[in-house]
């Protein structure tokens, strides 16, 4: 079937269900269908950023060794985890490329350990390859790290998130990790409400409180463990808020405006996800496929991974169309899975697959050919797409994504109906391809 006779059925739109977050308040603003919303907060948004990229640091060069303020570490620290970095990405590549390029000139300098710790994380989290030696100086003579370390809290929660980047073979984060990890389940202990009973001032008791939850929570969710956008209200909560040694750190000017710079984005991105849901919806209920086997929100599961790891405007149709693969992977995978299929039947849905032949559809049970037909079309649409912007064929690379993923998929298929168990080697060899992770990257270069 050509390309650019791929049409598609336009069934009446069915509403999708209500989703993802309830807005962050911003004063007392009323909310506003989110069209007009989003407009509205449109030129509040562009004077914030405007401002807040007028207040980024920029670091100098002094003496010939790199000068960079741990207030700037702090600020592109603080732009990551409100999920408004993207906004500040040269800014941000520029004062890390310049770390990382002068971090053995500043070996044994005078830093402390949270400008260390936290310079550390922000490099491997760019994938720059900074050595963990640069932690030997905060150990004593016995080769194990000063029990004074303890002495700032801010530090030592930064010393255990930078511990998490570990690679193999690294004992001396291996031993920050236990270290750090250790220390600041004693402090919890120690320095909650109900032991200090002392504190009796209530302002110092709210603080400590608070101090005390950001510890606990920075040992549950940690950067590196947790999904960011999932993580912007909390942290937007407690933003500035800290009472450590380096509370001044977090107490700038800038701190006010990147407050209400985060929030007005997260407002503008939620809008923008409520509109690539209802879409995605819309497709979903055209094709019609979830009444016979699939899920009734599956489009909106889908629909969380994307939405998740790609901030910004800029890639709202890679999260549309991601969403819609991810959907048929969750879906084909329930064909499989269906108790009611035949081995015949899936061997015959695979084969379509893998030849890649539309004409094969007719062969298929109702809900096989319908799920085909639509996965078809939909992988025309986004190759179709992909040529245009691009001006290369990506269909090639997608259908032999899929080919692959349903040959896995019947690979399973037999093993639990013939009553099969595999060896552990064969079910991890088999199941990296039927995570279905594989094609879903595939398609997001091919889509990129």
């Amino acid at each position: 079937m050509a390309v650019s006779m791929i049409t598609f059925l336009q069934p009446p739109f069915i509403a999708s269900p209500s989703i993802l977050l309830h807005p962050i308040s911003i004063k007392s603003q009323r909310r506003k269908p989110v069209f007009s919303r989003c407009s509205c907060l449109g030129e509040k948004h562009a004077q914030k950023l405007k401002e807040a990229k007028h207040s980024f640091m920029v670091p100098t060069r002094k003496e010939g060794m790199f000068a960079c303020p741990v207030e700037t570490l702090v600020m592109i620290d603080a732009v990551q985890r409100l999920g408004i970095d993207y906004h500040f990405q040269e800014n941000i590549e520029a004062v890390l490329c310049d770390q990382f390029s002068t971090a053995k000139m500043a070996a044994g300098s005078s830093r402390g350990l949270f400008e260390v710790s936290l310079n550390f994380r922000l490099l491997r989290q760019q994938s720059y390859r900074i050595p963990s030696d640069v932690f030997g100086e905060f150990k004593n003579g016995e080769g194990k790290f000063n029990p004074n370390l303890g002495q700032d809290v801010e530090a030592m929660m930064e010393f255990y998130e930078a511990s998490l980047w570990i690679t193999p073979g690294e004992s001396t984060l291996r031993e920050a990790r236990e270290f750090s990890s250790h220390w600041l389940r004693s402090w919890i202990a120690t320095r909650s409400p109900s032991r200090n009973l002392s504190v009796g001032n209530g302002v110092l008791l709210e603080e400590l409180a608070t101090t005390t939850e950001t510890v606990a929570n920075t040992l549950k969710h940690p950067c590196r463990r947790s999904i960011p956008r999932l993580a912007i209200e909390d942290y937007l909560n407690g933003f500035g808020a800290r009472t450590s040694s380096n509370d001044k750190l977090l107490k700038h000017h800038y701190v006010e405006t990147l407050k209400d710079l985060a929030k007005l984005d997260f407002n503008m991105n939620q809008a923008t996800h409520q509109e690539e849901l209802l879409q995605i919806s819309k497709w979903w209920n055209e094709i019609d496929l979830a009444v016979n086997h699939g899920r009734d929100h599956l489009q909106v599961e889908a629909y969380l991974w994307p939405m998740s790891t790609l901030a910004g405007p800029g890639f709202s149709e890679y999260r549309v169309d991601l969403a819609k693969i991810t959907s048929f992977v969750y879906l084909i995978d329930d064909i499989f899975d269906i108790p009611g299929s035949s081995l015949d039947e899936l061997t015959l849905f695979t084969q379509a697959v893998t030849r890649w032949d539309i004409q094969m559809a007719e062969e298929l049970p109702e809900y096989m050919r319908k799920c085909f037909v639509a996965l078809y079309h939909m992988i025309h649409q986004i190759g179709y797409d992909v040529h245009k912007k691009h001006g290369y064929n990506s269909i090639h690379s997608l259908q032999r994504g899929w080919s692959k993923l349903v040959e896995a998929f019947l690979v399973d298929a037999k093993w639990m109906r013939k009553g099969k168990c595999p060896t552990s080697a064969d079910y991890l060899k088999n199941g990296i391809v039927s995570t279905g992770l594989q094609l879903v990257l595939v398609s997001g270069l091919a889509d990129y």
